[in-house]
């Protein structure tokens, strides 16, 4: 085991975790629906260091809109034409920045999302 803390897990809570999870499906970012014993079902998604989940909200725990999330995807203007196709509200266009070309949408719960793409000759 490290000495280093490493991020295991986010958890967010969803008014519709399937809708959630569907809306960030259309960017490459696949979850899958889970459910461990009583527990609700739910949707996870791994990467290689980090899981995301969305749980449904309860009364202790409900969407917040003081969060971001960020992703690296492989083309901006793409998800611009999803986001348009699928009446996703986009919160900023893309814009190229020192971290690449990104897009800010809002997902089905307000929360802001930022998606960018690195110039091919910076990516990981």
């Amino acid at each position: 085991m490290s000495d280093v803390p490493k991020l295991d897990f986010l958890t967010f809570y969803s008014v519709d975790p399937q809708v959630t999870a569907n809306f960030y499906g259309h960017f490459g970012i696949s979850f899958q629906s889970e459910k461990h014993g009583a527990g609700p079902v739910h949707y996870s998604s791994e990467s290689k260091e980090t899981i995301v989940e969305f749980y449904p909200a309860t009364a202790y725990a409900q969407p917040k809109d003081a969060v971001m999330l960020g992703f690296e995807i492989a083309d901006t203007d793409e998800a611009e034409r999803i986001a348009k196709n699928n009446n996703f509200e986009i919160l900023e266009p893309p814009m190229e920045t020192p971290l690449g070309n990104r897009i800010i949408l809002a997902d089905p719960d307000g929360r802001r999302v930022l998606l960018y793409s690195r110039p091919s000759e910076t990516r990981r």
